[in-house]
């Protein structure tokens, strides 16, 4: 069970005014005037409001109780209607709770909260990207906005788990990639970046000067999906049947599920690379034979098997591994930060909407990750 504990704003029904400064020439104040005002709130209905006069120059200024802004909705209120929409609520959902409470909510109110918190948390999430990071994993996906689709770019701390930032790419090519990361990571000198085996990331690695990382799992998937595609088309009368089927078993045995890939895989595929070298590539219109498909395969694993084992020199004092190879923590962030609550929200209106919701879920994981309960009130205040 996950358990979830937020820091909700207090709503106080009386100001405090002992040793107010005035914010005009930082000099005592004096009270001018008091009166009462309603308050939309589940707990105080009226609140009382103190007008200030500066001592030096006679400017007055408001005094409010704590947990009471401009609006009529206190910040109670308003906090806990993101709260309620970050446990899963819709946005009528939201409205139906209050009304419960007998307090008067709109749900474009209730948008705007959300909006304004996720807005907050991006910038708080800009200024925590500026610490020192080591190892970045790197990711994208698909989101849709209006039933258009947009690639969204997640940039992850490999070591802590965290996301580092969520952007929209217009392109999703190598230079879209590097300007991505280097937007999100300002001057950090990484030492890694863990990624996919798309060859985008492998530019951008070598542009930036920065060690490559491929993820295994994805290697593990697209590697056993290769070799069944070319075993399926692989024909009983086929001259070379018996020699490809015990080459492609033969690299099979070294990529086993659940079970770490060692570099017998590159040394196997090495001393199979000549013997597919000579295999022809198919003309226009015709399919690619077993043998060739080979080729490409063993290709592959030669020119890029060594960026699957690229974690393995960074270990801790004990000696184990910092990371495990795969790029299992931008996935998951993938999932968390955004694409849950958006099957729930069947598309999106707007791009800067979307950014502002997910960067919301982002920073609420990021607290509960650190071990400090999100303080709504420094999102909403």
């Amino acid at each position: 069970m996950v358990r979830l504990s937020f820091k909700v704003p207090i709503v106080e029904d009386t100001p405090r005014t002992l040793e107010v400064l005035s914010p005009c020439c930082k000099s005592g104040a004096t009270i001018h005037q008091r009166k009462e005002r309603g308050l939309e709130d589940t707990r105080v209905g009226m609140v009382q409001v103190v007008r200030m006069k500066c001592k030096d120059c006679g400017r007055t200024f408001t005094i409010r109780p704590q947990g009471v802004g401009r609006s009529s909705k206190s910040l109670g209120v308003q906090g806990l209607a993101v709260i309620l929409w970050l446990l899963g609520l819709s946005y009528d959902k939201v409205v139906a709770v209050f009304g419960a409470l007998r307090v008067l909510l709109a749900k474009g109110s209730a948008f705007n909260y959300v909006q304004r918190a996720g807005q907050r948390a991006l910038s708080l999430r800009r200024k925590a990207a500026s610490g020192g990071v080591r190892f970045v994993g790197m990711d994208t996906t698909v989101y849709k906005v209006k039933g258009k689709q947009m690639v969204a770019a997640y940039i992850s701390d490999a070591l802590q788990g965290n996301s580092l930032s969520i952007e929209f790419l217009d392109k999703e090519d190598a230079e879209a990639l590097k300007a991505c990361l280097r937007d999100a990571l300002g001057g950090n000198n990484i030492e890694m970046l863990v990624s996919d085996d798309a060859d985008g990331y492998k530019v951008v690695c070598e542009d930036l000067g920065i060690k490559h990382q491929t993820c295994i799992a994805h290697f593990k998937k697209a590697f056993k999906r290769r070799i069944g595609g070319i075993l399926k088309g692989l024909e009983q009368t086929h001259p070379k049947r018996n020699k490809i089927r015990k080459d492609a078993k033969l690299l099979l045995a070294h990529v086993k599920k659940r079970e770490p890939l060692t570099v017998r895989l590159l040394t196997a595929a090495r001393k199979m690379f000549d013997e597919y070298l000579t295999a022809v590539p198919p003309r226009k219109g015709e399919s690619a034979s077993p043998e060739y498909r080979m080729r490409l395969l063993l290709t592959d694993i030669v020119e890029y098997g060594p960026d699957l084992f690229t974690y393995r020199p960074f270990r801790n004092k004990e000696g184990k591994y910092l990371l495990d190879g795969t790029n299992n923590v931008t996935e998951r962030a993938i999932g968390l930060d955004g694409k849950i609550r958006y099957r729930a929200m069947r598309g999106a209106k707007s791009k800067r909407s979307l950014r502002r919701v997910i960067n919301l879920h982002a920073f609420i994981r990021s607290q509960r990750m650190a071990g400090t309960p999100p303080n709504i009130t420094s999102l909403i205040a």
